[in-house]
């Protein structure tokens, strides 16, 4: 990487310079070190194969950085280290609501089927008790259009509770 900046010295002079460096720390510590001499950095560029940065020259206040990356770098090791664990854990928990909502499906598919057998009942006993043909074709009409109300909930939950076994399946695996 090449750093290329311009600053101007204590006789108000201004130059520019640019320097290759192995590591973006030592670029910056280089160009504080400048400033610590009394020179005011104006504008800072970093070259590398990804093209140019444009360094904001405010940064640059004669106090060296190493230390403080250093320690961001450490800091976010452990934070890249409680993620992980965390992943560990949010994996069991991810499997424990997978089951929890399959056994919610479960359970709603066996209200609807228990409401689609009643329904289907109902429906059967209106076509062999009732005479009067008015009220016996809306009851009929009604009874059918929630039977086929709750068999099409019926099938949605299915799917559903499919998907979340097949996701609950990925997670056992993985």
């Amino acid at each position: 990487m090449i750093f290329l900046f311009t600053a101007i010295n204590q006789q108000q002079e201004v130059k520019s310079f640019s320097f290759r460096i192995d590591t973006f720390e030592k670029g910056l510590d280089f160009m504080n070190r400048v400033v610590a001499r009394g020179e005011l950095i104006l504008s800072a560029y970093l070259f590398d194969h990804d093209g140019v940065i444009d360094l904001p020259a405010e940064v640059f206040d004669g106090s060296c950085f190493t230390d403080h990356i250093q320690q961001l770098e450490l800091d976010w090791q452990v934070l890249l280290e409680e993620s992980s664990s965390h992943a560990a854990n949010d994996h069991q928990e991810q499997i424990k609501w997978a089951i929890k909502r399959i056994n919610l499906y479960e359970t709603s598919i066996l209200s609807h089927t228990s409401v689609v057998s009643r329904f289907e009942l109902l429906l059967q006993r209106a076509k062999n008790r009732i005479t009067d043909e008015a009220n016996k074709s809306m009851l009929l009409d009604y009874y059918s259009c929630q039977i086929d109300l709750y068999k099409y909930q019926l099938n949605e939950l299915g799917s559903k509770r499919d998907a979340v076994i097949k996701r609950l399946n990925v997670l056992i695996n993985s």
